[in-house]
């Protein structure tokens, strides 16, 4: 399943690349906020300035994931199972502003509920829980134009505030939790290159999560790295694709000092999208991520809606 992923992964960057390669000499250039009816771009929202000064842009999305653990179990029957499966919806609202020349920022506020089911042969639970979940917090600064030859370089800086119920309480499971428990502060450097009609994306980053004491307890969980790469590509003035990967590294946790050993994970994701500029102006969404080891989330589903006023 993994092989086919990635052997389709790696056809769909070599079409798209070749579609770069006999592009138009520059004409058409994608433009960033500057053509009115320029391409849909929300992959890049998180990537690099797309806001003029003073312009707002409002968007909801919605989310779904899905992960399952299966237990190691001896001696079942041939249809019993053991596992624990974790279904996940987020409602968000986010807004975004332009400031001055090249700088905008964004504040998000998610939703989020949780419905845990665990199975083993003699049992069968049913968990769930909703409420706020944690509020970030960005300013992203663009500190470069494209140029021909050049890529535009954004500096991204990032902050999340914990507002949710924290997963260290009396839970059945850890996946009812709404929030991680943590402040976080981050920053990342993005680069933008657009090759009419494609666009390619990438980035690195890194997360520093504070520590937190609950019940005479302290929780230390480790730093984090990640990368990113994408590609997209505008099929007119209303509907781009784009395809991307993802990779982070979490160190593992402390626990009064303690380092919990095999703690640590390696999340790693492939996914694809379509927007589509609808009437007034409304761009529709739709994201879809496969988790390409255990680490990772099953599949995470995403539609959202934005307009920029």
């Amino acid at each position: 399943m993994q092989k086919n992923l990635y052997i389709m992964f790696v056809l769909c960057m070599v079409l798209l690349c070749h579609k770069i390669i006999y592009a138009s000499n520059y004409k058409e250039t994608i433009s960033i906020g500057q053509e009115e009816r320029q391409p849909p771009l929300p992959f890049l929202k998180n990537t690099t300035v797309t806001l003029n000064p003073g312009q707002v842009d409002l968007n909801i999305d919605f989310s779904y994931e899905r992960s399952r653990y299966d237990y190691a179990m001896l001696g079942i029957e041939q249809f019993e199972r053991a596992n624990l499966t974790v279904n996940r919806l987020i409602l968000g609202v986010g807004v975004s502003i332009g400031i001055l020349n090249r700088w905008e920022m964004n504040i998000y506020l998610p939703f989020m509920a949780n419905l845990v089911e665990n199975v083993s042969s003699n049992l069968h639970e049913n968990y769930s829980s909703f409420n706020i979940s944690d509020i970030s917090i960005s300013s992203r600064v663009q500190l470069s134009y494209e140029t021909a030859y050049v890529p535009a370089f954004t500096l991204n800086i990032n902050g999340s505030i914990p507002v949710g119920e924290h997963p260290y309480k009396e839970y059945p499971y850890n996946e009812l939790a709404t929030s991680s428990g943590h402040g976080a502060f981050g920053f990342n450097v993005s680069i933008v290159k657009s090759f009419d009609p494609a666009i390619m994306y990438a980035g690195v980053g890194y997360d520093y999560i504070f520590q937190a004491n609950y019940n005479n307890t302290n929780y230390e969980p480790g730093m984090g790295v990640y990368s990113f790469l994408g590609l997209g590509y505008a099929v007119n003035n209303f509907l781009t694709a784009n395809i991307s990967f993802n990779i982070s590294y979490n160190d593992a946790i402390k626990i009064n000092n303690n380092r919990m050993y095999g703690t640590d994970t390696l999340p790693m994701y492939l996914g694809g999208g379509l927007s589509f500029r609808g009437i007034a102006d409304i761009i529709y969404n739709i994201d879809v991520k496969t988790g390409l080891n255990d680490d990772s989330r099953d599949v995470i589903i995403t539609f959202g809606l934005s307009r920029t006023f």
